[in-house]
């Protein structure tokens, strides 16, 4: 009779041990895998990267790491059959009770999801209530600076698209725009300073162009087809009139010295 009690408390304790076995096993080699990824991403630079904020977007990680590891390990059963709503076999649920717990039900994935969301963006200053007072990449800022119009930059380029604006108001405009340019040279970082180096070329070679184009629009057809070099001359108008940067006063003229050109090589052909 001993023996029989004996048995049934054995078969009554031991899905109890196997599931505080599997559930230790299981905390056991998350912990194990998350202690791996935190090494190997001090070990790879990651955390240097963050600039100190590694613990919120790990953490976050981690949690997202923990719902599929649960999954995995059989939180997936007991999970659904809280989902459906279903009690426990044998309980009977007040009317509050059962609306309380699909309120419940209703808000823990979304706040699940929405704390995963803080966790990573709100350390890394992704909110614009949060990058106000975030650091900023000096690298960064002046990308920024460089893709932004400067105001002598947008003059020269109200200045080229007029009909009628004066030779001389368009070298001044490209001078302005010169200097503007070449003012960020100096305080560029290394990484970005042969951009803003290439940029201030360019707009120094605003001023060349324009003393070729005043030469140019003084030409006449014939003189341009009489010149040895003039199918140098051609191919140099052919790629001004492919730029933005050709004056809105000089299209009309080169276009026409342009078709000239055109027009004598096709009379040159066979």
């Amino acid at each position: 009779m001993a023996r029989m009690e004996t048995g049934r408390s054995r078969a009554h304790d031991s899905p109890t041990r196997d599931l505080a076995l599997r559930c230790g096993l299981g905390f056991g080699l998350y912990a194990l895998i998350l202690w791996g990824l935190w090494i190997a991403a001090h070990a790879f630079g990651v955390a240097h990267e963050l600039r100190g904020h590694f613990a919120g977007p790990f953490l976050a990680v981690a949690l997202m790491l923990g719902v599929l590891w649960a999954f995995g390990w059989g939180a997936g059963e007991p999970l659904a059959r809280w989902m459906s709503g279903a009690p426990p076999r044998g309980v009977i649920l007040s009317a509050r009770r059962v609306s309380r717990a699909s309120l419940i039900r209703v808000l823990t994935p979304g706040l699940f999801a929405a704390g995963v969301y803080l966790l990573v963006c709100v350390p890394l200053g992704e909110l614009s209530a949060a990058s106000h007072g975030a650091e900023r990449d000096p690298d960064i800022e002046a990308v920024k600076r460089l893709l932004e119009v400067g105001p002598a930059e947008e003059k020269w380029r109200r200045a080229r698209d007029a009909e009628g604006t004066p030779l001389d108001a368009l070298r001044t405009a490209a001078e302005a725009a010169e200097a503007e340019a070449s003012s960020m040279v100096a305080g560029a970082p290394a990484g970005v300073r042969d951009v803003v180096q290439a940029r201030a070329t360019f707009a120094k070679g605003r001023k060349l162009m324009l003393m070729e184009l005043d030469r140019l629009s003084t030409t006449s057809t014939a003189e341009l087809v009489a010149k040895p070099d003039h199918a140098k001359t051609c191919t140099y108008l052919g790629e001004v009139l492919a730029s933005e940067e050709l004056p809105a006063r000089y299209r009309a003229k080169i276009t026409e010295l342009h078709a000239t050109c055109g027009n004598a090589a096709s009379d040159a052909g066979p």
